[in-house]
């Protein structure tokens, strides 16, 4: 397991496999209210792991509202991103 920090958390992440950096952003049950309101710092909280993972580049797979946060990510970092 390995860390990552963005601003006071603490992130852990896994590193599995070889090819192109892939990012699996999951989904959680929550209303809609509170995903508008974390939505951009949870971007952050991506990137904050890809780079303390030293990737330059990556692709991103998101399951029901990580697809709402990989979005939030591409925003946020343009030109990073492969694919959503």
């Amino acid at each position: 397991m390995h860390t990552a920090r963005n601003g006071d958390v603490e992130l852990a992440y896994d590193i599995e496999g070889e090819g192109p950096d892939l990012p699996l952003i999951a989904g959680a049950p929550a209303t809609r209210a509170l995903w508008l309101l974390v939505r951009a710092e949870l971007g952050a909280a991506a990137a904050a792991v890809l780079d303390a993972a030293g990737s330059q580049h990556a692709h991103a797979l998101g399951h029901s509202l990580g697809g709402v946060v990989a979005q939030e990510f591409a925003l946020r970092t343009r030109g990073y991103l492969r694919s959503i």
